[in-house]
């Protein structure tokens, strides 16, 4: 007998157009409401968990050099925010009863076509982004409010050895689009889709990745990058796709900001 709160595991591919004029093609994904908000509270105290060991460990650790707490306290919040997203999509999906394919349709685009898709749309997105966030910048600037790199590409550009390099970049190329496009695009997008409200989860799970992110200057260029991520989603329905393309464009950037540092002023 089927748990009342667990939906029934079907795929129902959509071929009409949407309001965007794309076809929407994403998988339904039948994930009951009751469970994603228990996850998205158990990541709440997760990341609020991360945070509290943050602040203790600067009181601690007080005579450590600031790079060295200041990385530290990087692989903190990465433990608490991706690392413990990752983790409970994974009981999410357990709850649920879903496998990775059903869940979030994985490889389901095939793997040199979805490669292919990824590579150039996150090409697509550098191109798109950087001239935003230049833009946005010198908006900003003009108006008195010099913007503010964030803080990983702080961290980045301070990074004085080649282990905090492969570290802070390696995050921000495998764990970060992995975590953020399971949470925002695999997860919260289709579930506020499926309540009847298909542009509010379009733009607004877009809008809310900028605003996590804590950066003015970011804010509107990494609105246009979730825009496009979910478009891609809803082209191939396979969540590798984004993840592959956000990859892309997070090495693209870190690739310019540690061989060309110009590229971050």
């Amino acid at each position: 007998m089927r748990s009342a709160n667990v939906l029934p595991v079907e795929q129902t591919i959509h071929a009409n157009t949407n309001c965007f004029g794309v076809k929407q093609l994403v998988t339904e994904k039948p994930w009951p409401l009751e469970t994603v908000f228990r996850m998205l509270m158990f990541l709440m105290l997760s990341f609020a968990g991360a945070l509290l060991v943050v602040d203790l460990t600067d009181g601690a650790l007080k005579q450590w050099p600031k790079d060295r707490l200041d990385v530290l306290n990087f692989i903190l919040g990465l433990l608490g925010f991706q690392g413990a997203t990752l983790g409970w999509a994974v009981w999410l999906m357990r709850s649920s009863r879903l496998d990775a394919t059903t869940a979030f349709g994985l490889g389901s685009a095939g793997i040199k076509r979805g490669l292919g898709i990824a590579f150039g749309g996150g090409v697509a997105l550098t191109v798109i982004a950087l001239p935003i966030g230049w833009v946005v910048g010198t908006i900003m600037t003009a108006f008195g409010f010099p913007p503010e790199a964030q803080a990983p590409v702080k961290l980045l550009e301070a990074a004085n050895t080649l282990p905090k390099q492969i570290l802070i970049g390696g995050t921000a190329i495998f764990l970060a689009p992995a975590a953020e496009e399971v949470l925002f695009r695999g997860i919260l997008y289709p579930t506020l889709k499926q309540l009847g409200y298909p542009r509010l989860a379009y733009f607004g799970i877009s809008i809310l990745f900028g605003i996590i992110h804590f950066n003015w200057m970011a804010l509107i260029p990494l609105t246009v990058v979730a825009l496009l991520l979910t478009w891609l989603y809803e082209e191939t329905g396979d969540l590798l796709v984004p993840i592959a393309a956000h990859s892309t464009f997070n090495l693209i950037n870190v690739m310019l900001l540690t061989a060309a540092p110009w590229a971050s002023q």
